[in-house]
């Protein structure tokens, strides 16, 4: 499969004072974002996600490492127009509406006609479903469509790469539904996403790969359906006791066979077994640790 980014051995420290050593932030990042694909990337507060992307965007320059888009290609102007990219935090002109904000962002990126940019607003605002808000000026906006109007920019120029910094952060159920429900339909459509988010549920749900980041180095990389069956969440053990159901628990196969073992010597009717699945959020905090 065809390599969208491709990331290797990704340092960067900064100094943290004219006679203090410097702090290493990333220390040997690498990971590789398939062709069309989803991927959440992942770790704790300090662990070098945002730098990644800064150094993925030309942001900050890494001490040493190689970044390639597109088939080996380094950074450049040609590479850039083809890269979309939403911040944590963004701020847009408020004073505008959203077909104004688009029309405005689509100018910067876009050589097309006048026809051909509004026919592309108009596409978009229907992607992230603020078609009926497009004449609505943004400072009216909710949080939701606040971040929706921010996918919009982000992808108006039909990126191939899409980076996403906390899209869903601060959002109620319904608002991340409508963010999960867009970023599937341009996935379906061909465009890579890297997702960046705390939302791990939301990340299980919606991401078939993922990237973990702990302390600067990359603690996992690939899909998410095999890294949560590689973390060992334990087994349920149903069983009748004179007439009342009960359940145990074993983090072990072998104390969950020897549990069988003796209640068949006790001829207690056993009901049934089932293996734990973790969640992703389990998972998550089993290979880096609780945060502190």
């Amino acid at each position: 499969m065809k390599s969208i980014l491709s990331i290797r051995n990704l340092n960067k420290s900064y100094s943290r004072g004219a006679f203090q050593k410097k702090k290493a932030v990333l220390r040997g990042v690498s990971f590789t974002l398939p062709e069309k694909s989803l991927t959440g990337f992942l770790g704790s507060n300090g662990a070098g996600k945002s730098t990644t992307i800064k150094c993925l965007l030309g942001l900050v320059t890494p001490d040493s490492g190689d970044i390639h888009f597109f088939g080996e290609q380094p950074l450049s102007s040609r590479v850039k127009s083809k890269i979309g990219f939403l911040p944590e935090k963004p701020h847009f002109y408020d004073h505008l509406t959203g077909e104004e904000f688009l029309y405005f962002s689509a100018q910067l990126v876009n050589a097309q006609s006048k026809k051909q940019t509004q026919m592309r607003v108009s596409e978009v605002l229907d992607i992230v479903g603020l078609r009926d808000a497009g004449k609505v000026y943004i400072r009216e906006y909710s949080k939701g469509m606040y971040q929706r109007i921010g996918i919009a920019q982000a992808i108006i120029h039909s990126p191939e790469l899409l980076i996403l910094d906390e899209p869903m952060s601060d959002l109620d159920p319904q608002g991340r539904t409508k963010i999960k429900e867009t970023l599937e339909y341009i996935r379906s459509k061909g465009m890579t996403i890297i997702l960046s988010s705390h939302l791990l549920h939301d990340i299980e749900n919606l991401c078939e790969n993922i990237v973990i980041l702990k302390n600067g180095v990359t603690a996992y990389e690939g899909n998410t359906s095999q890294f949560l069956e590689s973390i060992q969440a334990g087994y349920n053990l149903f069983f009748e006791d004179e007439g009342v159901r009960k359940t145990l628990f074993f983090e072990k196969l072998q104390d969950l066979q020897r549990e069988i073992d003796r209640l068949r010597q006790e001829k207690k009717n056993i009901v049934g077994v089932n293996q734990k699945k973790p969640s992703l959020e389990e998972a998550f905090v089993n290979l880096v640790g609780a945060q502190k």
